[in-house]
């Protein structure tokens, strides 16, 4: 559904004399709210690490994990605790190998031992929503990329061509497949309007600038990028293409979108000093997020289950 069917759907209810921004509004916080206790959005995400690295910054939308962590397709370990453990050596150096734990602080993974030849970091995660503006200026495009050579593009990075010079600023980053991956852009500027099909882009910043100037000229910095960590560099695959409905409809899956309109309408009712209506909504809201909780934790899952404690022991 559309943010706009839903707001009607809102309206029937009170009438035209709430105004449709303010309707949306709440909708969008049913939207984070849904997504947050059903954990029904699950992207994936891959990152490239040069060398030493031993950390990677995580997508703004992440929540949580969901499976595994890979590294050149071998599952990596969680570190459950940090007793008689460190990432150092005696030296102060940091120890490398290829990585066999991870763990996560903040926005970070950490990676154990740090990586000492290069391969592709790859896992699926719970998402927040990210809530594209349907009504941004000339609307937003979309760009695939592929042979991910450094790190990764995140939300808010600059991507510049190295062909054309221009430059755009990306608004999501979806459909990661390996080293693949589809951008959506918007505020394309400067250069020629457009990247070419194989042309070289990277993620661009106040950083990047200052090493430009030190390295003197691109060739020097392209081939010192990966060790200083400036960010994504990929190719791109294809050319710049329309993302018609970009921000026109919730993230969440389509299945569940109805069930935005009760918190749409507890918060109405009370700001308008309705309480008793308010609960009303606001537990019919609760219990369909707890049914689809489950639903969701459980799906891919069919018929008798087995439940096995930590002593061994097996229950129907």
């Amino acid at each position: 559904m559309t943010w706009d069917s839903l707001t009607d759907r809102v309206l029937a209810t009170f009438g035209s004399g709430v105004h449709r921004v303010k309707v949306k509004k709440y909708l969008q916080e049913a939207e984070d709210d849904f997504a947050l206790g059903t954990k029904c959005i699950v992207k994936t995400f891959s990152f490239m690490p040069f060398n030493t690295d031993d950390f990677i910054k995580l997508p703004a939308d992440f929540l949580e994990i969901k499976g595994n962590v890979e590294f050149k397709t071998r599952t990596l370990k969680r570190v459950s605790h940090f007793e008689d453990f460190s990432r150092f050596k005696t030296d102060g150096t940091i120890k490398q190998g290829n990585p066999e734990h991870y763990f996560i602080r903040g926005e970070t993974m950490y990676l154990y031992p740090a990586v000492s030849n290069v391969g592709l970091i790859s896992f699926s995660y719970v998402a927040k929503p990210v809530q594209l503006d349907s009504s941004m200026t000339n609307g937003y495009k979309r760009l695939q990329i592929d042979g991910l050579v450094s790190d990764q593009f995140y939300v808010g990075d600059v991507l510049l061509g190295r062909t054309g010079a221009t430059k755009a600023t990306v608004a999501d980053v979806i459909d990661i497949q390996q080293k693949k991956a589809t951008l959506v852009l918007h505020t394309i500027i400067d250069g020629d309007g457009n990247f070419d099909d194989n042309e070289v882009v990277v993620a661009t910043g106040d950083e990047q600038e200052m090493w430009l100037t030190n390295f003197g000229n691109w060739n020097n910095l392209l081939a010192n990028w990966q060790s200083i960590g400036l960010g994504g560099i990929a190719d791109v695959n294809g050319i710049l293409y329309d993302y018609t409905g970009a921000g026109g409809s919730p993230t969440i899956p389509e299945s569940y979108h109805a069930y935005l309109v009760c918190y749409a309408k507890a918060a109405i009712a009370e700001d308008s000093g309705d309480l008793k209506s308010a609960a009303v909504y606001r537990n019919k809201f609760e219990s369909d997020k707890e049914t689809i909780r489950v639903l969701t934790t459980r799906r891919g899952v069919d018929g008798v289950q087995t439940i096995v404690d930590v002593f061994g022991g097996s229950y129907l």
